[in-house]
């Protein structure tokens, strides 16, 4: 059982990790686009 508990704790850190690396990514892109259209780059 106990090794169970384990992967799925593992399981949900992955898939939390990689949520939060796309949406970090998103995020970056957003605020590089925003900055562009700002300094007239776009």
């Amino acid at each position: 059982m106990k090794g169970d508990e384990n992967s799925e704790q593992e399981f949900n850190f992955v898939v939390g990790h990689k949520f939060v690396d796309v949406t970090l990514r998103h995020f970056l892109a957003l605020l590089k686009y925003f900055y562009d259209l700002n300094t007239g780059n776009v």
